[in-house]
C-alpha cells in the first residue's frame, strides 16, 4: 500500500522575458545594398563624365547608376576582363544586400506580431491559455486550461 498524496498546489509560472525582434539581417542587408550602390553609382558617374560620348565606357557608366541590375547589364559592353569582374562582383553584392534586406525586414515584421505560443502556453482566446507539461510525482503529465479574469 502506497501513501496517498493529495492534490499538489500548482507552482507559479515564471514570467518569460519578451522575445527580442530580429533586426541584424535587416540592418546588415540594407546597409550592404546602400554602401555598395553608393560606391558603384559614384564610379559610374565618374565614368560617364570622363568618357567620350561615342565610347562604350559612357554607356557602362550610365548602367552602373541603376541599382542591382545595372552592373549586370554593363557586363555586356565591357571590353576588359577586370571591368567585367568588377561589375559582376558589385552586382552580386547589391543583389545579396537586397535579398538580405527583404528577408530581414520580413523577419522583423513577423517578430513584432503577437505570439500565439509563449511560456504560458497556447493562446486559445483573449485570456484563455492551454498548456501541457510533466507532473512532479508518478511520472505523469497534465493538461492545463487557464482563464485569467
Amino acid at each position: 500500500s502506497q501513501p496517498y498524496y493529495g492534490p499538489q498546489p500548482m507552482q507559479p509560472m515564471a514570467e518569460a522575458p519578451a522575445p527580442r525582434r530580429r533586426k541584424g539581417l535587416m540592418v546588415g542587408g540594407w546597409t550592404m545594398l546602400g554602401v555598395s550602390y553608393v560606391m558603384t553609382s559614384l564610379t559610374g558617374a565618374i565614368m560617364a563624365d570622363a568618357c567620350k560620348s561615342t565610347s562604350p565606357c559612357k554607356r557602362i557608366g550610365y548602367y552602373m547608376l541603376i541599382p542591382v541590375v545595372g552592373p549586370f547589364i554593363g557586363i555586356g559592353p565591357a571590353q576588359l576582363a577586370t571591368g567585367k569582374i568588377f561589375l559582376g562582383i558589385t552586382g552580386a553584392i547589391q543583389a545579396a544586400g537586397l535579398i538580405m534586406g527583404i528577408v530581414g525586414t520580413a523577419q522583423f515584421v513577423s517578430d513584432g506580431k503577437d505570439a500565439r505560443f509563449d511560456a504560458h502556453g497556447l493562446r486559445v482566446g483573449r485570456n484563455l491559455r492551454l498548456n501541457a507539461g510533466p507532473t512532479d510525482r508518478f511520472g505523469g503529465a497534465m493538461l492545463d486550461l487557464r482563464y485569467r479574469f
